[in-house]
């Protein structure tokens, strides 16, 4: 054979040696040691209250020709969480992974969770992804569930109005609250724009003083509340007690 093709081979089989070299790690080592679906979609939801929890079981197998050992489950948020039920996995077993997502407020929520797994002394992480889109109806949230009111003292009270299909501020809220008290209300600043596509609500802020007069005589009875209400809306309610009035002592 002509030393320019005895030159030619060799390099063709050099080039064929390192193709089945690199064929026989990916097949080792490149894949995903789990294989299965790797991502879940929960699609649209409807958020009642202050939040929904969503469940999903990924069920994966080991392709590996040996055991995975699972040294850590991690969640990238809060809004997740994740348990295996078993932290080893031999050679072509199956394990169930559940993961939760937690949706509070309107629009796409996505999180990963990340496998951290032993590969014959190699540490591989793979990646799980889940996904959720929040539909959330208008409503009125206090940032307090009770206060407690002195004669004589005022507060100031948060309110955020989350609104679904409208553009402009809500009106100022209707207030029911027991006789001789005295509102006053400040107005609404924007915080967030809605998106019809998306079907997410915009979001408002406002503050409520309620204020106890200087002299005033109020009875406020056992279940007292604040009721505030806006159109289009539940109606939000914040319970309400005395507080006995501090006295300074004498010299």
């Amino acid at each position: 054979m002509p030393r320019p093709l005895r030159f030619a081979a060799f390099g063709l089989g050099v080039v064929l040696l390192a193709a089945l070299a690199a064929g026989w790690w990916w097949m080792a080592y490149g894949k995903w040691p789990l294989a299965g679906s790797l991502r879940h979609d929960f699609g649209t939801v409807e958020i009642a209250g202050e939040g929904v929890s969503l469940t999903h079981v990924f069920q994966l197998r080991n392709r590996r020709d040996r055991e995975l050992a699972v040294r850590a489950v991690l969640p990238s948020c809060g809004c997740a969480a994740a348990e295996m039920d078993s932290n080893r996995i031999g050679p072509g077993e199956e394990v169930e992974i559940e993961a939760v997502l937690r949706l509070s407020h309107a629009g796409v929520r996505e999180s990963s969770i990340t496998l951290i797994l032993d590969d014959a002394g190699r540490e591989v992480k793979q990646v799980l992804w889940i996904e959720g889109t929040g539909i959330k109806g208008s409503g009125l949230i206090p940032s307090v569930e009770a206060i407690a009111l002195a004669p004589g003292e005022e507060r100031r009270l948060l309110f955020t109005a989350e609104l679904l299909d409208a553009a402009d501020a809500p009106s100022a809220p209707a207030i029911e609250l027991p006789d001789g008290l005295e509102t006053e209300f400040e107005g609404w600043t924007l915080m967030a724009a809605g998106d019809p596509a998306r079907r997410t609500a915009s979001r408002w802020r406002g503050y409520l003083v309620l204020r106890w007069p200087e002299g005033a005589e109020v009875a406020i009875p056992d279940e007292a509340a604040i009721v505030t209400t806006i159109p289009g809306a539940p109606p939000a309610r914040i319970a309400l007690a005395e507080r006995p009035r501090s006295v300074t002592p004498g010299p």
